[in-house]
């Protein structure tokens, strides 16, 4: 019997829940950086700076799950339009 050939790339059910994930880890972060900059009664400059591991972690995770997302928003729908074309 003929076995089916299962779709490798990400489906918009696991993409939307990937970006989900990623997005609510970043803005507990980010509520995380404002409860430090009001309980240390600091100025914002002090708390987002390079100096300050929370503020590199939110770096690290934002900036690449912004990238990572348009690169994969991409290619699925060029895959998306190359697969719908009919000759």
């Amino acid at each position: 019997m003929l076995k089916k050939v299962k779709d490798e790339r990400l489906t918009n059910k696991e993409l939307k829940c990937i970006k989900g994930l990623a997005i609510l880890q970043n803005v507990v972060i980010f509520g995380l950086l404002v409860h430090q900059t009001i309980q240390k009664d600091v100025p914002a400059r002090e708390i987002f700076n390079l100096s300050n591991p929370l503020f590199v972690a939110f770096a690290v995770f934002f900036i690449p799950m912004i990238i990572v997302e348009n690169i994969i928003e991409l290619l699925n729908e060029d895959e998306n339009k190359y697969s719908q074309k009919r000759y």
